[in-house]
Parts: C-alpha cells; sequence; structure tokens
C-alpha cells in the first residue's frame, strides 16, 4: 500500500464513522445489495460498515471509495 491508497482508506473509513457514505449511497437511490455487490462485499458487510461494527480491510476500503466517488458525480 502506498501513501495515496492509505490517505483513500483513512479518508473512506472517517466518511463511514460519520454516516456520510450511507448518505451518499441513500442521496444516489442505491441500495446497500446494490453497492455491496459492486465492492465486491456481502450485504451483510457494508451494513455492518455503515454501522460501524466493522471497518473495511484497506483494498475494500478502496473499491468503497472508487464507488462512492461514482456516486458524488450523480448527484445534481
Amino acid at each position: 500500500m502506498d501513501l495515496d491508497e492509505l490517505r483513500t482508506v483513512a479518508a473512506v473509513r472517517r466518511m463511514l464513522r460519520s454516516g456520510e457514505a450511507r448518505e451518499m449511497r441513500i442521496a444516489a437511490q442505491v441500495s446497500v445489495s446494490e453497492l455491496a455487490q459492486v465492492v465486491g462485499v456481502s450485504e451483510g458487510t457494508l451494513w455492518r460498515w455503515e454501522n460501524g461494527t466493522r471497518v473495511p480491510r484497506p483494498a475494500q476500503a478502496v473499491a468503497l471509495a472508487v464507488a462512492l466517488e461514482a456516486l458524488s458525480r450523480t448527484r445534481p
């Protein structure tokens, strides 16, 4: 993992803790199931991340960051 990836992991984990990631998903009208499929994890895993009971591993956090970036571009 390089420094940019480490920053991305930290940013995604902050977004999950603050609820921003969930808000982005909801605003984009994307279900937990749909986002989980894109990120490559189970619904339960994504749900636990959003609810703060687990944190994503670095590779998963990077995949979630890519997906959230794509969702942020769909906002009006």
